[in-house]
């Protein structure tokens, strides 16, 4: 695996995702799904960003990821605020007092992090690249 190939971050944001969705499915584990799906997120985001031609940068700010590729990323149009999942992805992680992640929140990081990879997977099939497998 190589981070400088787009697909080495798709599959492992699909990873992610998967996590987040076992995770709500057997353990009704809503926290630690909705931590997987911001993983998704950030994981996809770099994609793209590798994509571009851009070494992705070594934080977890799914808005300032997306801000930081290309005007014409389908991406940027549909996910204009990531805040939550920023949230998700790093916030949960330290005890701290904060409203606990609920199924239907838990859900809705997970329909996020699905819409997400589907338009980084779309936008790197606009641009030529192998989309099959990822």
């Amino acid at each position: 695996m190589s981070a400088a190939d787009p697909r080495t971050w798709m599959l492992l944001a699909r990873s992610d995702l998967q996590a987040a969705v076992t995770l709500a499915t057997h353990d009704r584990d809503w926290h630690n799904s909705a931590y997987h799906a911001a993983q998704a997120v950030e994981k996809a985001l770099k994609a793209a960003l590798v994509a571009s031609g851009a070494v992705p940068p070594r934080h977890h700010d799914a808005d300032s990821l997306r801000d930081a590729l290309p005007i014409d990323w389908e991406v940027r149009r549909k996910h204009p605020d990531l805040a939550t999942m920023v949230f998700y992805g790093v916030a949960i992680r330290y005890p701290e007092d904060y409203e606990a992640v609920t199924g239907p929140k838990a859900a809705g990081a997970r329909r996020t992090a699905a819409s997400v990879y589907a338009s980084v997977r779309r936008d790197l099939a606009r641009r030529g690249f192998d989309v099959r497998g990822i």
